[in-house]
């Protein structure tokens, strides 16, 4: 449990400046914790911490944003390259977080699935409120 701790910690941290922790360690929390996803007693450790899981940890990391707007401007086959590359889960907090979504889903999708749907239906109604945002 105390690795579990640890792994969520540095998943939804940001320090004082709202920057995000380094690439790597990041990626290793997420992988690490969607390798805990099937295993009943670590998992438990990770309930209680799923939401703020998924909104400071999985969503900042996989929501479509300025870059990914730039890029798929400048170089739309670069992008599609850099969102289907499958060995970049290491070294990209992105596919990380897929990956443990991914997981999440696959091995706990009755507790997972309706409160992520919530969360995503929040996002798309305050978009709808103030498209600009």
């Amino acid at each position: 449990a105390q690795v579990v701790d640890v792994c969520l910690r540095e998943a939804c941290s940001q320090d004082a400046g709202g920057e995000r922790p380094a690439r790597r360690a990041a990626c290793l929390a997420l992988l690490c914790l969607g390798e805990q996803c099937s295993k009943d007693a670590t998992y438990a450790g990770m309930r209680p911490q799923l939401q703020q899981l998924l909104q400071s940890g999985v969503f900042p990391r996989v929501r479509f944003g300025d870059v990914d707007a730039q890029l798929w401007q400048e170089d739309p086959e670069e992008f599609v390259r850099q969102a289907y590359d499958d060995t970049s889960s290491l070294d990209d907090p992105r596919a990380a977080a897929t990956e443990l979504l991914e997981r999440l889903l696959r091995h706990r999708r009755g507790e997972v699935l309706v409160p992520l749907l919530r969360f995503c239906q929040h996002y798309l109604d305050a978009h709808a409120q103030c498209p600009s945002d």
